[in-house]
């Protein structure tokens, strides 16, 4: 589960299947603190956005393939911006639909959403229809 404070993301499967969790963390949003989870197809072409301030990950059913496009330049997408948590810490309550099989040494190094929360400032999040 990753976290962005400086751009917004699309996710989109284009053979295969994968299940998308959102958690909201953006400081005066009315759905902070709530979870969603989405699945992709690729029976069903959709491209789902969401917003900065959104905790957010995915895991693959099986062999799939994806487009992600973020809205921030490549020269610009740095380290500082890409925080995060364990993908099945139970604060988040995604009921993810499968099991993980590779989870990457980054990933398995991730902390909590609490010290996720303390260690980000969302503070810094502008709420212009994001």
């Amino acid at each position: 589960m990753h976290l962005h404070l400086r751009h917004d993301e699309c996710v989109s499967v284009i053979t295969g299947e994968m299940a998308v969790g959102l958690y909201d963390l953006r400081p005066d949003s009315p759905t902070r603190g709530r979870s969603a989870l989405y699945v992709l197809t690729e029976a069903d072409l959709a491209v789902l956005t969401f917003p900065r301030g959104l905790v957010h990950g995915w895991v693959a059913h099986g062999p799939t393939k994806h487009l992600q496009g973020v809205s921030e330049t490549y020269a610009n997408y740095k380290a500082d911006d890409n925080a995060g948590c364990r993908w099945d810490d139970p604060a988040l309550d995604l009921p993810w639909p499968v099991t993980p099989t590779i989870v990457s040494e980054r990933a398995r190094s991730f902390g909590s959403l609490a010290e996720l929360e303390r260690g980000s400032d969302t503070s810094v999040l502008v709420l212009t229809g994001q």
